[in-house]
């Protein structure tokens, strides 16, 4: 169990979870700082800064940074047609064509 709690990728995780969480209490300094946060790159920064200051670890930081940015920029993105939630439209409408069809055959 203590090692659990003495994990890098927990202590990453936990960080992310509070400091996204955070963003709804203190969203007055949002509407401060949009036009330094509007690009990406200021925001893969703070992701990694936040992994870097609870993990103390390079890689690890490296990699949480990145994975946070697959999923919440690439694959969770609804602006983007290769996404999963597309994907998941995608087939939705597949289906109810192809159910469609049976029933008119």
């Amino acid at each position: 169990m203590i090692e659990i709690i003495n994990s890098n990728w927990i202590n990453a995780t936990l960080t992310l979870l509070i400091n996204m969480g955070s963003s709804y209490v203190v969203s007055d300094v949002q509407t401060i700082l949009k036009g330094v946060f509007s690009h990406k790159i200021m925001k893969w920064l703070v992701v990694f800064a936040i992994c870097f200051l609870s993990t103390k670890d390079l890689h690890v930081s490296l990699y949480m940074s990145l994975i946070f940015s697959i999923l919440v920029w690439i694959l969770l993105d609804k602006q983007n047609p290769k996404t999963i939630p597309q994907f998941k439209k995608n087939v939705k409408q597949y289906i109810k064509n192809f159910l469609l069809n049976i029933d008119n055959l």
